[in-house]
């Protein structure tokens, strides 16, 4: 998937992502690789889509990692933690 693929519908994901301000624990915990992560579920006209992200309680910050559709998300998204954990950011 690319950034541009989403592009046509960044509005509808903002608002979507600003679900977490009110509840920053609304997504699910995850598992395995990605444990210490959440992932928030919504649809787009182009299908299922997931943003997985972190809770920073202390710095009251939700930071978001990744977002794209479904299809082979959660493989790009542990390559992404996988480099963000390498350099100290989660």
């Amino acid at each position: 998937m690319r950034k541009k693929d989403l592009e046509p519908y960044q509005k509808q994901v903002i608002r979507e992502l600003l679900v977490l301000e009110r509840d920053p624990f609304k997504g699910h915990a995850l598992k395995g690789t990605l444990r210490g992560l959440r992932s928030l579920e919504f649809s787009l006209p182009g299908g299922a889509c997931r943003a997985v992200y972190a809770v920073k309680e202390k710095e009251w910050v939700c930071l978001i990692v990744i977002v794209g559709y479904h299809e082979n998300f959660y493989r790009r998204a542990e390559r992404r933690i996988k480099a963000l954990r390498r350099n100290g950011i989660i």
